[in-house]
C-alpha cells in the first residue's frame, strides 16, 4: 500500500497525469541515489489539485507495476514541490516551486515558452538555450536552468538497435517505417490528413504512436478508431516514445507538438511537420521550426512530398537540436537533481524566500 503522506519528503513531484510519471522519474531516481527523500504524489481524483483530469487508475498501476514507491496525499512542507504545469497545481505546498517541462512545442500559442509556464514558480528546469531565451522576458534568467532532457538519459547512454525494438512491437517488414506522431486537440491532423497518411501503406510501414490523451479520453474514440483503420500498429499512449522513434526511417508530426522536435533530437530522420491550420502558420509558429522541417497544411500534396523529402534524407544540424532540447550526452538528469538540491539548501537554509 501506498503511505498516505511521506511527512519526511523534500522534494515532491505532483502527478496530474500517468504519463509524467516517465518524464520525472529519472530525475526522481538521481535523487534518491544521492540520499534526498524524494517522493513521488498521485493524490486521487478526489483530492488532486487538476480534479477528474488525473488518470489515477492507470497512474497507479505504472506506479506498481514498475515497483515505484508512491504516496496518495502531499506534503505542504516539502522544500521543494514540482510539476509539469502551471503553478496553481501545487499550490497545496508551502515552499519552492519549480516547473519541469516535458517538452516544447514552437507554436507560438504553446504553453511551454509562455508567460504562465513561468508565473507563481521559484525556477524552472528547462530543456536547451532556446527555452531560456524566449523565456527570459516572463523569468529571471537565474532561475531558468537548461539540463537537457532526463527523460532520455538511458536511451542516450544506451541506445537501442531498430532490429531489436521491431522485433520487440512484433514488426515484420522490408518497408520502410514512418512513425506518425499525431497531437490530440484542434491541431490533430488526423481527420485533415488521415486518409492520405493510410494511403502510404502501399510504400511504407505506419507505426503510429497516439497522444496520450487522444489514448484515454472517451471523447476522442473517434480519431483513436481512425488511426487504427490508416496504420500498421498503433501502440499504447505511454509506449516509450524513444523506442518508437528508433524505429523510424521517417516521421509524420503535428506541428504544434512537442513531439516533432523530440523524435527529431532522438533519432534525427527526415521529417514532415503537418497543421490543420490553413493560413498565417508563419504567424503561428515560430520561425525556426521552419528551418528544421518541412510544413505542410493543406491536404492533397502529403504523399508527393513524403516521397520527395524521404528520397533526399535531409536531417537536422545536430547543433540545432540540442540549441533547442540540451545536450544528449545522458547526463541531464544529473543536472537537474543539482538544480532542485539547491533549493532544498535554500530552503533548509531559509536564505531564500519561495514566491
Amino acid at each position: 500500500m501506498a503511505p498516505l503522506r511521506n511527512a519526511t519528503s523534500e522534494v515532491e513531484f505532483y502527478l496530474i497525469d500517468a504519463f509524467e510519471i516517465f518524464h520525472y522519474l529519472p530525475v526522481y531516481q538521481e535523487l534518491v541515489r544521492r540520499g534526498v527523500k524524494a517522493t513521488i504524489v498521485a493524490e486521487p481524483c478526489s483530492i488532486n489539485t487538476s480534479g477528474n483530469w488525473f488518470d489515477y487508475n492507470t497512474a497507479v498501476k505504472i506506479l506498481e507495476k514498475n515497483g515505484i514507491a508512491y504516496s496518495v496525499k502531499c506534503n505542504p512542507d516539502a522544500l521543494v514541490s514540482i510539476t509539469t504545469q502551471m503553478s496553481s497545481i501545487l499550490k497545496k505546498y508551502k515552499n519552492y516551486r519549480i516547473n519541469v517541462p516535458y517538452g516544447i512545442s514552437l507554436v507560438k500559442s504553446g504553453f511551454s515558452l509562455s508567460d504562465a509556464s513561468c508565473r507563481g514558480f521559484d525556477a524552472k528546469i528547462v530543456h536547451g538555450l532556446f527555452s531560456k531565451k524566449s523565456l527570459v522576458r516572463y523569468m529571471d534568467q537565474d532561475a531558468l536552468h537548461p539540463v537537457g532532457y532526463p527523460k532520455h538519459d538511458s536511451y542516450f547512454k544506451n541506445t537501442p538497435q531498430k532490429n531489436a525494438l521491431l522485433q520487440q512491437f512484433g514488426i515484420k517488414t522490408d518497408k520502410p517505417v514512418i512513425v506518425y506522431l499525431p497531437t490530440y486537440d484542434d491541431d490533430a491532423s488526423i481527420g485533415m490528413f488521415g486518409d492520405e497518411i493510410g494511403s502510404l501503406r502501399d510504400r511504407f510501414y505506419i507505426l503510429t504512436k497516439p497522444h496520450h490523451c487522444t489514448a484515454r479520453l472517451p471523447e476522442k474514440k473517434h480519431d483513436l478508431d481512425k488511426l487504427y483503420a490508416i496504420s500498421d500498429k498503433v501502440l499504447g499512449g505511454n509506449a516509450s516514445f524513444s523506442d518508437v522513434c528508433r524505429c523510424a526511417d521517417f516521421y509524420i508530426a503535428d506541428a504544434k507538438s512537442g513531439a516533432a522536435l523530440e523524435s527529431l533530437y532522438l533519432n534525427n530522420k527526415p521529417a514532415i511537420f503537418l497543421t490543420p491550420r490553413k493560413r498565417n502558420i508563419v504567424d503561428v509558429f515560430y520561425p525556426e521550426l521552419f528551418e528544421i522541417g518541412h510544413i505542410i497544411n493543406a491536404n492533397g500534396f502529403l504523399s508527393a512530398a513524403v516521397e520527395r523529402i524521404f528520397t533526399e534524407k535531409s536531417s537536422v544540424d545536430a547543433g540545432d537540436l540540442e540549441y533547442f532540447l540540451g545536450q544528449r550526452d545522458g547526463y541531464s538528469s544529473e543536472r537537474a537533481a543539482n538544480i532542485i538540491m539547491k533549493y532544498c539548501q535554500l530552503c533548509a537554509e531559509k536564505k531564500w524566500q519561495p514566491l
